[in-house]
């Protein structure tokens, strides 16, 4: 059996101590961190009950656009921006580590989100694809943290274009019926003879195929309560 040499049992147990208070340490830094993301979730998922605005001198001016900026894009691409709570696709990881950067940086816990992404990836209510998170600023600007997803095809905004208002949506019937009008042979619209291109009967073609598909788009609105993108950007109903 060996002696106790007392110093060295006092440095054993003082190494203990010191190895066990280090545990501890990271084991409550651990718990700190999955608290402070779980109150990051219930903020993106829980409908916000008071208004939220985190001060702009936080942020890099170079990821703050003005809320007439985002609807001018969700317009053009008939995109919807809407709190976070309603976005029913999963929101990455990087995007919670950008807000506990952004939150430990303001010192500030952030409590209402807003997504501009396609109306599909949202919940909405009856009464290809990249999300963007923001989160609002107090000088009317809105902050974006996140992008995630694959990027918008770029014929997107050409193929919502008649739906962006009543004036697009007149240009894009004129261009489709003359274009109709004019690949029509001449024999379409006259037989017999040979007479010139733009004839009477091109003209009337062109002005009965404008009414007609008037008459069409008008039924298909109201059957299937369409409503234009500069009125339902920011809307949470399928119709709104």
């Amino acid at each position: 059996m060996k002696n106790v040499n007392l110093r060295e049992a006092l440095n054993e147990a003082e190494s203990k101590e010191v190895e066990f208070g280090l545990i501890n340490q990271i084991s409550k830094w651990l718990n700190d961190e999955q608290e402070h993301e779980n109150s990051i979730w219930d903020a993106l998922s829980s409908p916000s009950k008071e208004e939220f605005e985190l001060a702009p001198f936080h942020v890099d001016p170079k990821n703050c656009f003005s809320r007439e900026a985002i609807k001018s894009v969700a317009v053009r691409y008939r995109l919807r921006f809407l709190e976070s709570h309603l976005f029913q696709d999963t929101i990455p990881h990087e995007a919670i580590s950008k807000i506990k950067q952004l939150e430990n940086r303001s010192h500030t816990s952030l409590k209402q989100f807003y997504i501009l992404a396609p109306a599909q990836r949202f919940k909405l209510s009856d009464c290809n694809q990249d999300p963007l998170l923001f989160v609002p600023l107090s000088n009317g600007k809105y902050y974006l943290i996140h992008q995630w997803g694959n990027d918008l095809k770029w014929y997107r905004q050409w193929l919502n274009f008649p739906a962006k208002n009543w004036r697009t949506l007149g240009i894009s019937v004129l261009l489709l019926t003359a274009l109709i009008s004019l690949v029509l042979p001449n024999s379409f619209f006259v037989s017999g003879e040979e007479t010139a291109y733009f004839n009477s009967g091109r003209i009337v073609f062109f002005f009965w195929i404008n009414l007609i598909m008037a008459a069409a788009l008008s039924y298909a609105g109201f059957a299937f309560n369409f409503t234009f993108s500069k009125h339902n950007w920011n809307s949470k109903f399928f119709n709104g």
